[in-house]
């Protein structure tokens, strides 16, 4: 699950500085440049961008947080149901469980 936030924001990199700024850059073992991208705008004109989309970009960032609350809620209901789990078969084992860490 992933909101269209980061898709969005990306838009608005220029394409000269995605080689630096991109998270996948440290995937290649390589020293190698990516491809020089013909269509590029300057940081002005990104910064004009962002200003002009601002409540767009907030719309999506609002909806990426929503994306993310509603996963750490069904990680800690998957946590819930587990350590359950892991407290019934120990019980019924008869195993000590070691103390969870927070």
């Amino acid at each position: 699950i992933q909101g269209e936030f980061p898709v969005a924001v990306n838009e608005y990199i220029p394409a000269g500085d995605q080689p630096q700024l991109n998270r996948m850059r440290g995937y290649a073992a390589t020293d190698a440049q990516p491809p020089a991208v013909a269509i590029d705008i300057n940081p002005a004109e990104a910064i004009a961008l962002i200003n002009r989309d601002r409540e767009r970009l907030l719309r999506l960032a609002r909806g990426e947080v929503a994306v993310a609350t509603a996963t750490w809620y069904a990680l800690a209901r998957l946590d819930e149901a587990f350590t359950e789990l892991e407290k019934d078969l120990a019980e019924q084992l008869g195993i000590e469980l070691p103390p969870r860490e927070p």
